[in-house]
């Protein structure tokens, strides 16, 4: 059977919604079609003159034909006209003997489609209240439905009684903006439902009714309920999919989820109530993330003294006032940390007990930051740290052995050093954008395939470990203001792809780089200012395009004599250097491209 509203069901007009139950006039009420009932006093009734609906219990003048008469009613009269369903209680016992299945979905917008149903014994499909029901006394012998349950968008409904025997819901409960809704304790027989949300209830102050669920294998979602100020329903679940509490304000803390011990993810985001996660004391396993975003006045993690497993990340974002994350001090399993803006946030004491991160870390826009103490990684896929400006020292990361794919050090204006990477040995990607005066810090480096060096304080590279580039690596040196010398490099770099070297100001010559023997894509010498030569490229053979520019004291390129394969020659703006010289280059290395500017055409070359 498709899904239906109640009104094609009981052969009433479809008019939606029902707003006034007791308007005899409109064509949709029930008094004025004669919608038929069972189990009235005749062998079946009808909706009565001034009575209820046939199988409805006692109702305000007027009672069903077999169910106990309500205050000043009567029995249902065969036919009758300007009825209104009656809405007393729910059915007893043995008038649910009788209830029935009904195959197919239900949508109900008013009283008096949810009076006129017959008793239901489960509803095979989704049962959808939206708008003006009041009374679910009718629901009263319903045990099950096998889709969805939805309570949406209603004005008149303060409670969920009548669903008192319902204990089993196979998809979704759905508890979605309902404007007078304050209890929920009418679902205290549920033990089994596929999810639960419940959302922007701007009346519910509590959960109480939930107490019977033990295991929930879909997610919860609690968000944008203005009111509630406690979880405390949920005291007796042990197993759940994903956990969401979000931008409820009144909420103090996660108690009542203190009888969870295994989800699939916990997401607590925009809860200005919450100081700290008190609730969930027995929690050990979190099977995806644990997010805890933009909760103001936050100050610390503690409340997960049992949180031993989180299978995949962690994420602290934009918590103003956090001061400590050491209530994660049991963690040892994690995949992904993200750690982003929190103003106040100056340690990382409690990530200790984790060694390997699968994939990231990253640790970005947290003002307060002064160091990285409280970390213990081995070896990660990715690290970046980047804009925390009061940084001085990276000590955290000394247990630090090698990155996978890279490893970002950047906006750190406090931070002179990367000592805190002496036990690192190789990574993929090493970029250090910060104002450090030693790279002493890598000298256990033996392995990179792209080192980037810019707006750094280094006057050389001493001190850089003996690293090797893999073929086809980079090797960037940008706005380095004080590096006066490539001396001191002390690795190898035989074949690379990209080698720049550009806005170097002090940088005299290249010095440093007498193992290099080809670039394969670009190499880029511009903007250094005081450069006189390329001393140091006597062993380059070939390159597919160099770009020599804007180095006003550039002079010669006589340490290019070994090179014998070129491609692409740019030669701009280096006013001392003889053009003659360029032009004698470009034609020995079998040169197919040539751009030639603004350097020194009066020069003669012997």
């Amino acid at each position: 059977m498709a899904a239906i509203t109640v009104c094609s069901l009981l052969t009433l007009g479809c008019g939606r919604p029902l707003k006034d139950d007791g308007d005899a006039s409109r064509p949709d009420a029930p008094g004025a079609v004669g919608a038929p009932a069972t189990g009235g006093a005749a062998g079946g009734t009808t909706v009565g003159v001034g009575g209820a609906a046939g199988m409805n219990p006692a109702g305000s003048a007027g009672a069903a034909g077999m169910n106990p008469a309500g205050s000043g009613g009567s029995t249902g009269t065969p036919s009758g006209t300007g009825g209104v369903a009656g809405a007393g209680g729910s059915p007893t016992d043995a008038e649910c003997a009788a209830a029935q299945p009904m195959q197919g979905s239900i949508t109900l917008y008013s009283q008096v489609t949810v009076d006129l149903l017959p008793l239901l014994s489960e509803i095979r499909g989704d049962l959808t209240i939206y708008e003006h029901p009041q009374s679910l006394a009718r629901f009263g012998c319903l045990r099950k439905v096998t889709g969805s349950v939805t309570f949406k968008y209603t004005s008149m409904l303060s409670r969920l009684d009548g669903l008192e025997r319902l204990e089993s819901i196979d998809g979704q409960l759905l508890i979605e903006r309902n404007d007078v809704l304050s209890s929920v304790a009418g679902l205290r027989g549920l033990r089994n439902v596929g999810s639960i949300s419940i959302l922007g209830n701007t009346a519910l102050a509590t959960l109480a009714g939930f107490e019977n669920l033990k295991t929930l294998t879909g997610p919860i979602r609690i968000a944008n309920n203005p009111v509630l100020d406690s979880l405390a329903g949920f005291s007796n679940l042990t197993i759940a999919g994903a956990v969401e509490i979000a931008s409820n304000p009144q909420l103090k803390s996660l108690n009542g989820l203190g009888g969870l011990t295994h989800i699939g993810g916990l997401h607590v985001a925009g809860n200005p109530g919450l100081t700290n996660l008190s609730g969930p004391t027995a929690l050990t396993t979190i099977g995806t993330t644990l997010e805890i975003v933009d909760n103001p006045n936050l100050t610390s993690l503690d409340g997960l003294p049992a949180l031993t497993t989180i299978e995949a990340g962690l994420v602290i974002t934009n918590n103003d006032a956090l001061t400590s994350i050491a209530g994660l001090g049991k963690v040892t399993t994690l995949r992904d940390i993200a750690i982003t803006g929190n103003q106040r946030l100056a340690r990382l004491d409690g990530l200790g007990g984790v060694t390997i991160l699968a994939h990231n870390l990253t640790i970005t826009s947290n003002p307060s930051l002064t160091d990285l103490a409280g970390l213990a990684l081995t070896r990660a896929t990715k690290v970046r740290i980047n804009d925390n400006p009061s940084l001085r020292n990276i000590e955290g990361l000394a247990n630090l052995t090698s990155v996978l794919n890279e490893l970002f050090i950047g906006a750190t204006p406090l931070l002179d050093n990367v000592e805190g990477l002496r036990n690192l040995e190789s990574a993929e990607i090493l970029y250090i954008v910060s104002p450090i005066t030693t790279v002493t810090g890598l000298r256990g480096l033996t392995r990179v395939s792209s080192l980037t060096l810019q707006g750094t304080r280094l006057t050389s590279l001493q001190g850089l470990g003996p690293v090797v580039f893999g073929a086809g690596g980079t090797f960037i040196l940008h706005q380095n203001p004080m590096l006066r010398s490539l001396a001191g490099f002390a690795g190898q770099a035989t074949m690379l792809d990209t080698l720049t070297i550009s806005d170097n100001t002090q940088l005299q010559d290249l010095a440093g780089l007498e193992t290099l023997r080809s670039v394969v894509g670009s190499f880029q010498v511009t903007g250094n200012n005081m450069l006189t030569s390329m001393h140091g490229l006597e062993n380059m053979t070939d390159a597919l395009s160099l770009d020599i520019e804007q180095n006003p004291q550039l002079t010669s390129l006589g340490a290019l004599g070994s090179l014998t394969r070129l491609s692409s020659l740019t030669a701009i703006g280096n006013q001392r250097l003889p053009t003659c010289q360029v032009r004698a280059l470009f034609q020995r290395a079998g040169g197919q491209q040539l751009f030639v500017e603004g350097n020194n055409n009066a020069a003669t070359c012997p």
